[in-house]
């Protein structure tokens, strides 16, 4: 529930740690982009918490009981932070894919190769990680719904007569 209201709340925070982001291209449906938006935002919001420490999310969880106004300070400055460099790293990769691609030596487009290639493979690698990470999670969700559905189906007489019971129970006899 916790990582939940985070979640959100972040998301809402978010759109001013993206401000300097380019808007998306014109669409003609306007769903579409509102859409597309919503899922950037969302992944944006995902890569932010997945490159923060067990440390770093304990005390964001921490301020925003404790001391919401400091949370948001403090959200939106490391934010901040994590968007800087993600700009840096994203110049980076594109300042390689140039020299790459106008370099006259070979060994200097091979150093831009492997340096586009290290970046690429360490986003694969976090990816993969964090998809293995989502399905872990709904495996065990499953898991525990699957056992909840067996026992509601198990218990479905019962359950229902103390429906009932609840339902024609007298007024002067309800909670």
């Amino acid at each position: 529930m916790r990582k939940t209201i985070l979640i959100l709340t972040v998301a809402l925070l978010g759109a001013a740690a993206w401000a300097d982001e380019p808007p998306p291209p014109p669409h003609e449906n306007s769903k579409m982009q509102s859409e597309r938006t919503g899922q950037r935002r969302q992944r944006q919001m995902r890569d932010f918490f997945g490159s923060l420490s067990e440390k770093e999310r304990q005390e964001l969880r921490t301020l925003q009981e404790t001391n919401p106004e400091e949370y948001k300070k403090t959200l939106s400055e490391w934010l901040e932070k994590y968007n800087r460099k993600v700009l840096e790293r994203e110049k980076f990769i594109r300042d390689q894919i140039q020299i790459y691609q106008t370099a006259e030596s070979q060994e200097d487009r091979d150093k831009a190769y492997a340096e586009v290639k290290r970046i690429t493979v360490e986003d694969f690698e976090r990816n993969m990680k964090e998809h293995r990470q989502l399905l872990d999670f709904l495996e065990n969700k499953l898991k525990v719904e699957r056992e909840r559905y067996e026992m509601r189906q198990k218990n479905a007489s019962a359950i229902i007569k103390a429906r009932l019971d609840e339902l024609t129970k007298p007024p002067e006899l309800r909670w």
